[in-house]
């Protein structure tokens, strides 16, 4: 990817991130990020002593769910993150670093990498994948959530046409590519967690984007997206009814969480 098209996207992002209700987005995240730090494995510590990094942690990030700790937080738009969240500032316990994950020059190593919906942005998966290897100190753990494709035909289409279909995502990954890219660490945990985020969902689309869960105007610019409509004819078929054995899972797509290990010494 050029780094002028990687500029663009991280201004999209910026400009979804600048819609949201400063005065509401804590509030409503906190709640799902201590949902998914529950979820963690029981061996994924957290005390004064631990060093945690969060890389691409966006203006309201998991860290601001842990009350100890040696906690820093890195985005390349941190600076705008700043200014539009003043909540971030009252955070002194927290190290702020603006810099893009492959450019990453901190020397320190961490006891939990956080990864938070953010691999998708960048501009080199693999070089940040070597950083997160880099940065990880032996028996450590990687902490990723990623929107991934459950079949390679949905993942392939996305990948052609991403531009058409979804401009802030360069890269589209399914689970198994996820654990390729990270084939050097030790596996410990995957699984959806989209029932983790749904009971909040609707609450934080109205309050802190402003529009309703159902956004007519969403579903309208879908409509006359041809290059979305094969995508969006398969999650008719496939995903309703929703599964009841499945709930909260979709078919097409799901939200996961990774966590991986990096060997001892």
């Amino acid at each position: 990817m050029k780094r002028e098209d990687w500029e663009r996207i991280q201004q999209g992002e910026f400009d979804y991130h600048l819609a949201k209700d400063e005065s509401r987005v804590l509030e409503l995240n906190l709640p799902y990020w201590r949902s998914l730090l529950a979820a963690l494995p029981e061996e994924v510590r957290f005390g004064p002593a631990t060093r945690v990094l969060d890389l691409g942690c966006g203006g309201c990030g998991i860290l601001l769910a842990l009350e100890q700790g040696e906690l820093v937080g890195v985005d390349p738009l941190m600076d705008r993150y700043l200014e539009k969240f003043p909540f971030l500032a009252a955070r002194s316990d927290i190290r702020w670093v603006q810099a893009a994950a492959e450019e990453l020059e901190l020397q320190e190593r961490f006891d939990v990498i956080f990864s938070i919906n953010a691999l998708d942005h960048v501009y080199d998966p693999a070089r940040v994948a070597c950083q997160i290897e880099r940065l990880l100190r032996p028996g450590g753990h990687l902490v990723l959530t990623m929107n991934c494709h459950n079949h390679t035909w949905s993942r392939a289409y996305y990948a052609a046409l991403y531009r058409a279909i979804d401009p802030h995502h360069p890269y589209q990954f399914t689970p198994d590519d996820v654990q390729e890219l990270f084939s050097r660490l030790v596996p410990v945990k995957r699984r959806t967690i989209d029932d983790l985020w749904l009971p909040h969902a609707a609450r934080y689309y109205r309050e802190v984007l402003g529009r309703p869960l159902e956004d007519r105007r969403k579903w309208l610019r879908a409509a006359v997206n041809p290059f979305k409509w094969p995508i969006g004819f398969s999650k008719l078929v496939l995903d309703m009814p929703p599964h009841p054995k499945r709930a909260g899972q979709r078919s097409i797509y799901g939200n996961y969480l990774f966590v991986f290990r990096a060997a001892q010494g």
